[in-house]
């Protein structure tokens, strides 16, 4: 992962290099490139990715937990004592019930902060699918939607009840004046326009 590059450096190391040196290689490839190398190591400084072990919402006791399972578990395998099996089995119960709790907790905050912070809202499916699809079950209203379509039709209904489109808006300040411009008029029906836009 890349910081903050020092791009004045950078240009002004690359624009400062003697180039003659590069008559007396047979490679030149491999001696430009080695080159650039050098200036990019000093120039550019370079982070390394941390990949996390646990998700962001996990609390400090359930990853605690999770670790002293691991030990167990590792500590199971290796020696097969029963005291290690009972232990190894309350750690498993207490990790499904602290995860089941944070992610309940998770998603309480994201309810509640759904109308005041609504990016939360889209950063909850982009972290929990990293990706755009719709999620294999959805409650709302104390019924359960599993069919796309009901799915979609339950955002519908959803964002119908909390959207309110501006009365103020005008066609024609979102379109340019210059006369290439080619205006186009749509008129979709809320539901209609939610619906194609959840389903694509």
């Amino acid at each position: 992962m890349i910081l903050k590059a020092d791009f004045l450096s950078l240009w002004y190391s690359i624009s400062e290099i003697d180039w003659s040196f590069l008559l007396s290689f047979g490679d030149v490839n491999d001696s430009v490139y080695n080159c650039l190398d050098e200036v990019f190591a000093w120039t550019i400084p370079l982070k390394r990715a941390i990949a996390k072990k646990f998700p962001f919402w996990y609390s400090l006791e359930t990853r605690r937990l999770l670790r002293r399972k691991e030990i167990v578990g590792r500590l199971l395998l290796r020696h097969r004592n029963p005291v290690f099996v009972d232990d190894f089995r309350s750690l498993c119960t207490g990790v499904k019930y602290g995860i089941k709790r944070d992610y309940g907790n998770y998603l309480h905050l994201i309810e509640r902060d759904l109308i005041s912070v609504p990016k939360k809202f889209w950063s909850h499916f982009k972290k929990e699918k990293n990706n755009n699809h719709l999620p294999g079950k959805l409650y709302y209203n104390d019924k359960c939607f599993i069919n796309d379509i009901d799915i979609a039709n339950a955002y519908a209904d959803y964002f119908c009840s909390v959207f309110k489109p501006s009365t103020e808006y005008d066609s024609n300040d979102a379109t340019s004046s210059t006369a290439s411009a080619i205006s186009l008029r749509l008129t979709l029906s809320p539901m209609t326009m939610w619906f194609w836009l959840l389903r694509s």
